[in-house]
């Protein structure tokens, strides 16, 4: 029960963070806290919301060989791709 955790039970934030969780997440959430996995029930929210986020990735630069495979041309460092401007620094 979370009255046994004081840390959870006496914190206006921590209680706002397990409301936030659904009803069968609520347990998991204080069980993660009492066994250590999260030092609280805001980071066990961090932790979902982070794990359900798209990740976003931002494309490389072809590396010489995969250009090489491609036949497309490496693209040098600091160099301006056509239809490309350089952003204003």
């Amino acid at each position: 029960s979370i009255r046994d955790v004081a840390s959870i039970a006496d914190n206006s934030l921590e209680l706002d963070a397990l409301a936030s969780l659904e009803e069968s997440e609520q347990k998991a959430a204080v069980q993660a806290v009492l066994d250590g996995k999260a030092r609280s029930i805001r980071e066990v929210v961090r932790q979902k919301e982070d794990a359900t986020r798209p990740q976003v990735t931002t494309p490389s630069r072809p590396s010489e060989e995969e250009s090489r495979e491609t036949g497309d041309p490496p693209v040098p460092n600091g160099a301006v791709v056509a239809g490309c401007l350089p952003l204003a620094g």
